[in-house]
């Protein structure tokens, strides 16, 4: 009773503080709430149906639209709530503290949003959701809505929110781009650097000192001269360079998103060299990136650039081929059928010799990762594999996945891969029966 009682009181709290920011931007934490009452809930049996009823009256029944884009976006159902409860109990609990402290950095958010509104007079507001995603993402965005999985995404730090939130929002507001590397690297630089612009109080190399950014300002150089070996690829393979995947070796040092990096430099540049601030932060905004040369073509003006590496950029050759790709006969890459089982394979790479985890995550499987009946089994130093019953898979259905090492590092399809299947800017890997 008490702990209903404390639930509700949140939520009246939060309601009462959403309203002053009504038909602006509305900040939603009730998913959280929500989670961590179904949480507790489910520790209190064994009975598989019963814990899957919890999370789907006390979840997923209650759950707001943020939660409802989730289950849209991914797929995902209530047996992989349950599945993450069980698997990343650990990492739960010691983000539970954190979760809720967004309740504290409300009145940061409403003040911070609400100046975007200075910043770009076509703001038209949306909402901000705090939930948890099933350890899928930290950020990402469904329309105008921004959605934040605080099962990733929450820290000790007392404004761990307010930064992510920024860097989403922008994405609410920009226009879509094709996903190609340049592109792309734009983009989330964009939205970095739109963010910094209006958090205000500290720069991203001082909020996050061990991070990107903070290593970009003291090895751009170096950066420099491996990022525009692959700023040519017109097509969405993130080659450690975003999301989270591997990292780059720069100065002897791996660091990962170093393309949010890139874009960041080159959107600051762009700012720097603008007389008319606000036109210039517009101009970003409403920025087309939906082509190659549209992105070239900022570049070109942003002022990044020296004049030899300005000669460069217009005279490079759009490609799909990175330099380092090795491409030989087209094939089916990442599964056979084998009797009655599909056995699925990954070979790790020479710089992926110390991932400890293969997962498969896809279509069949609301894009989930590390799911127990999708862990792959290392059966040599360099190989994974996983038998799943073909029964599993409905015949003649057009399924889509991509491996994924480690539970975050999403694997591209490789180039000679004659199974892939272009969607909404994504490359995946496709299986049919």
């Amino acid at each position: 009773m008490k702990k209903n009682l404390l639930v509700l009181t949140i939520l009246t709290i939060f309601g009462a503080f959403s309203t002053l920011f009504a038909q602006e931007v509305t900040v939603s934490v009730a998913d959280v709430v929500n989670f961590w009452e179904a949480y507790d809930s489910v520790q209190t049996t064994t009975d598989r149906q019963k814990r899957l009823d919890f999370i789907q009256k006390l979840y997923i029944d209650r759950g707001t639209q943020g939660l409802k884009d989730v289950q849209e976006l991914r797929g995902v159902k209530t047996e992989n709530w349950l599945e993450l409860i069980d698997t990343h109990k650990e990492d739960l609990e010691k983000k539970r503290p954190f979760t809720l402290t967004v309740l504290n950095q409300k009145p940061i958010l409403d003040k911070k949003l609400k100046e975007l509104k200075n910043f770009y007079p076509n703001f038209k507001g949306g909402a901000v959701y705090f939930l948890v995603g099933c350890w899928i993402f930290g950020g990402t965005i469904k329309g105008d809505h921004a959605l934040v999985g605080v099962e990733i995404a929450a820290s000790e730090r007392e404004d761990w929110a307010v930064e992510l939130v920024l860097h989403e929002f922008i994405h609410t507001i920009q226009v879509p781009c094709n996903y190609h590397f340049l592109s792309h690297t734009i983009r989330e630089g964009m939205a970095d650097f739109c963010a910094e612009l209006l958090y205000g109080e500290k720069t991203l190399a001082e909020l996050y000192p061990n991070m990107h950014t903070a290593f970009g300002l003291k090895n751009e150089a170096a950066i420099w001269a491996d990022y525009k070996k692959y700023i040519h690829i017109n097509r969405e393979s993130y080659y450690q360079w975003l999301y989270g995947l591997e990292g780059r070796v720069i100065n002897g040092k791996k660091m990962r998103d170093l393309g949010y990096f890139m874009g960041y430099q080159i959107c600051k540049s762009y700012y720097n060299k603008a007389i008319d601030k606000k036109q210039a932060f517009q101009n970003m905004i409403e920025l087309d990136l939906t082509s190659d040369e549209k992105a070239r073509e900022f570049l070109l003006e942003s002022g990044y650039l020296n004049k030899k590496d300005e000669k460069f950029v217009r005279k490079m050759v759009f490609s799909r081929i990175p330099p380092d790709a090795r491409v030989g006969k087209m094939k089916t890459i990442g599964y056979k059928i084998v009797k009655n089982h599909v056995i699925f394979s990954y070979n790790l790479l020479p710089s992926q010799k110390d991932a400890k985890s293969v997962s498969i995550a896809g279509s069949f499987n609301g894009w989930v990762p590390n799911l127990t009946n999708f862990t792959m089994k290392k059966v040599s130093d360099i190989k994974f594999e996983l038998a799943v019953p073909i029964a599993q898979f409905e015949k003649g259905k057009i399924y889509q996945f991509k491996f994924v090492l480690d539970g975050n590092n999403w694997q591209d399809p490789p180039f000679e891969a004659k199974n892939t299947l272009e969607e909404g800017g994504y490359t995946n890997l496709s299986l049919r029966l």
